[in-house]
């Protein structure tokens, strides 16, 4: 790992200001400097060409901090950035803003600071980690990989006992559900916000009112198989193994392009993992693997599922 201080540029408002966030990046050997929040900021961030942007997402500034994070996230010369949004509470609304600026790094500011500095320190963990490809090659050299069959056969899987959906704040989203209901009829973005609130809810654990949003934003061409793999996993989470094959294996027949077909076959692996069909997993995975040998985590499920269906020594 390179001994370059990494660089976090804190966009200051009254949190900020009142809590030692600078201080607490100082002393785990980051390189912190504070901006005023405003758009005039932009040009001294850059200059800086920090690593990380802390930036407060909640109401009551000059400046829409949405309206900031997406002239951060259009900024060429803060491509290379990871965006920290601090809030006081994440809901739906936020969850789908988020979603949409491509932000996926966000903390609550119930937490304690030490937290945040914690995230920023496993993202260059995470970076460095990814820069290590390769280092499965000479385990997965040895395994015996089947070959790819013409097609995924219907399985036969039972249907699991289903979990209970969360109900505790159906009255809330109710209330929310109406009033975003309005909010819709007139977006642009109809079947992408959709999308995005399913995602939301599934997060939530909500995976009924994820299927709904989905099974909406399934009707647009654009998001048709994302809204498909989505649904595919509620399924899952619900029990609903049946679906959730039939789910996976409509996307895999139905796309044109590759690693759009891989990524259904690989949920189909996942999914007869989860209830203990290893055979099956293990003949998906190899599938997968075949094609494309760095496809996700391919490589270490292979191996997992390799020594559970290996007969062991008396």
């Amino acid at each position: 790992m390179s001994d370059k201080k990494h660089t976090v540029a804190l966009i200051e408002d009254e949190f900020i200001r009142a809590h030692p966030i600078k201080r607490k990046f100082m002393e785990e050997g980051f390189a912190a400097e504070t901006f005023p929040y405003a758009l005039e900021s932009l040009d001294k961030i850059a200059a800086m060409a920090p690593d990380i942007i802390v930036l407060d997402c909640d109401p009551g500034h000059k400046t829409d901090p949405y309206y900031l994070a997406e002239k951060i996230r259009a900024d060429d010369r803060l491509k290379g950035a990871e965006v920290f949004f601090y809030t006081q509470a994440i809901d739906v609304q936020t969850e789908i803003m988020l979603r949409k600026l491509k932000i996926t790094s966000y903390f609550t500011k119930t937490e304690k600071i030490e937290y945040l500095v914690d995230a920023a320190q496993q993202h260059f963990v995470n970076l460095e980690a990814e820069k290590d490809k390769g280092r499965w090659e000479d385990q997965i050299s040895s395994l015996d990989v089947p070959e790819r069959e013409n097609d995924v056969q219907s399985p036969d899987t039972p249907a699991g006992e289903g979990f209970e959906s969360t109900h505790e704040f159906s009255s809330i989203l109710s209330e929310f559900g109406a009033g975003l209901e309005r909010h819709l009829a007139k977006d642009e973005n109809y079947h992408e916000t959709r999308y995005n609130l399913g995602v939301s809810y599934y997060e939530m654990e909500l995976y009924d009112k994820a299927l709904e949003e989905l099974t909406i934003s399934l009707q647009s061409p654009d998001f048709y198989f994302k809204s498909l793999n989505m649904m595919g996993m509620a399924h899952r989470r619900l029990g609903e193994t049946e679906k959730a094959i039939e789910n996976f294996k409509k996307g895999y027949q139905e796309a044109k392009e590759e690693f759009v077909k891989l990524g259904f076959l690989y949920e189909i692996g996942d999914t007869y993992d989860a209830v203990g069909k290893h055979q099956d997993a293990y003949r998906m995975f190899a599938a997968v693997y075949k094609q494309n040998k760095e496809f996700k985590d391919v490589r270490s499920r292979l191996i997992t599922l390799k020594n559970l269906l290996e007969p062991k020594n008396p």
